[in-house]
């Protein structure tokens, strides 16, 4: 049987990659997704269980794209978290 798959949007090195981070530890397989590929690949690397999948999520041919490689590469998602936004302070 395999690991079901999480994906988590607007991952950057707060709470993006902590529930990333959480999500690995609790047996899944975490689709990071977020516009920085470069930031992706480093997260993915230094944690385990996790696969960077470039995407803007304010682009629907972005996220159709990101999510059919998803399920393409690492199987059909059983959990969403969406953590994406943007905000000025």
């Amino acid at each position: 049987m395999s690991k079901p798959v999480c994906v988590v949007t607007g991952v950057g090195p707060g709470t993006g990659l902590a529930l990333a981070r959480r999500f690995a530890a609790g047996g899944y397989e975490v689709a990071m997704m977020a516009r920085s590929a470069e930031a992706l690949a480093t997260f993915a690397r230094n944690t385990p269980g996790t696969h960077p999948v470039p995407a803007d999520v304010a682009d629907p041919a972005s996220v159709t794209s990101a999510v059919a490689r998803i399920r393409r590469e690492i199987g059909a998602p059983a959990v969403l978290v969406h953590n994406a936004g943007n905000a000025v302070f």
